[in-house]
């Protein structure tokens, strides 16, 4: 009996609506799921890398690494690959470092009467933060090796 009375003596809580629909906290992206699919945006890009250093620097030889140079030759070549190259190396590891900003970042938006207040959190996601740097690091290379290939010193 005491529970019943305890129950029924409990004031409700009140939410105050017009506070509660000001206050908006989101979390862009799922962190996990985007960092799996970060792994596979940018597995082509950094093999094709990998490979290449292990070509020019390392001087290895491997039947492994001719055939992946020559698969991208032939694709490079035919008519209709001319897009496949700039989307492997370029467009996909830009979408994983947006994809991983995205989900690393949270915005807090409140107003209160005529002031807008933002707030920004940046959490901090071992893998999202790699992949977000290896994307950004094959975006550079990828730059680099542009910039150095078709601008030259002009007289």
């Amino acid at each position: 009996m005491e529970s019943d009375d305890f129950l029924h003596n409990l004031n409700r809580p009140e939410v105050a609506a017009p506070q509660h629909q000001q206050h908006l906290r989101m979390t862009l992206l799922n962190t996990r799921k985007t960092a799996a699919l970060s792994v596979w945006l940018v597995a082509v890009p950094c093999f094709f890398l990998f490979c290449v250093a292990m070509k020019t620097y390392f001087g290895l030889n491997a039947h492994i690494l001719d055939t992946f140079a020559e698969l991208f030759q032939s694709l490079d070549r035919s008519p209709q690959g001319w897009w496949l190259n700039p989307l492997l190396f370029f467009v996909l590891p830009l979408l994983t470092v947006a994809l991983n900003l995205l989900a690393l970042l949270h915005i807090d938006y409140s107003r209160n009467g005529p002031k807008l207040l933002f707030r920004v959190q940046l959490t901090l996601k071992f893998w999202n933060v790699l992949l977000l740097t290896l994307g950004l690091f094959v975006v550079l290379v990828v730059l680099g090796y542009l910039f150095s290939e078709h601008f030259q010193q002009r007289l």
